[in-house]
């Protein structure tokens, strides 16, 4: 699969989903899959708080996990390309309001999709 967008917007849409936070690793297949999501989940009358990139390698991912969290969404989408800088940034978000069961994972490699699911 090429494109998830479709698949996301009709997980959220199953879960009743209105406002989400989408974030990606900042590989161009990523960030360009972050923007078409964000883009066509407001097109369907949807709600995007933020959409939010991270690095691989920070001394600290606590800026862009304070924005994750912010305005606390119905869902989040997550794009990556390398479990690396989505881990680091796992850490910051326990013990607060982040809950992995309201979490979309876009998992690519090569700019090929080779997963769509919820975390949890």
């Amino acid at each position: 699969m090429k494109d998830p967008t479709d698949a996301v917007l009709r997980m959220l849409t199953q879960r009743a989903a209105n406002s989400v936070v989408v974030g990606s690793s900042r590989d161009e297949f990523s960030l360009a899959s972050a923007a078409k999501i964000a883009d066509a989940w407001e097109a369907a009358d949807g709600v995007v708080l933020d959409v939010v990139d991270w690095p691989e390698h920070a001394a600290s991912w606590l800026r862009q996990a304070r924005r994750f969290l912010a305005g606390g969404p119905d869902a989040w989408v997550v794009i990556t390309d390398s479990p690396t800088g989505w881990l680091q940034l796992t850490r910051r978000l326990d013990s607060t309001t982040w809950d992995p069961a309201r979490t979309i994972v876009v998992e690519a490699s090569q700019r090929r999709v080779s997963r769509v699911s919820w975390l949890a």
